[in-house]
């Protein structure tokens, strides 16, 4: 049996500090989501699915307006690569036309 050790290195909440500069500046701001992976052979296939759910926590509108993922829509599967880095795009727009842009970036030692 193999066991996959899965370390997410930021929040899934948006810090303190970046949701107050949002406040602040009225925008829409959004975190990149960094996740490290170890403990899977190299030859060992593995892929995430991260749902718009957990990608919006990355995200916050000055406003308070709702948070749409559009893009990419309804989440993202990501193949990860042994020994490598991944990089997916995100784009999130707030329901007062503001939009923001961050990544996904996995990482599989």
């Amino acid at each position: 049996m193999r066991y996959l050790t899965f370390a997410l290195c930021t929040a899934l909440a948006l810090p303190a500090a970046l949701a107050a500069e949002a406040q602040s500046a009225n925008q829409l701001i959004c975190q990149d989501m960094v996740m490290n992976i170890t403990g899977q052979p190299p030859e060992a296939g593995l892929s995430l699915t991260i749902s718009a759910a957990d990608i919006l926590k990355q995200c916050t509108s000055s406003t308070g307006a709702a948070l749409t993922l559009v893009s990419p829509v309804g989440g993202v599967t990501i193949a990860t690569v042994a020994g490598g880095t991944v990089t997916a795009p995100f784009i999130v727009q707030d329901a007062n036309g503001a939009s923001a842009t961050a990544n996904i970036i996995v990482t599989r030692n």
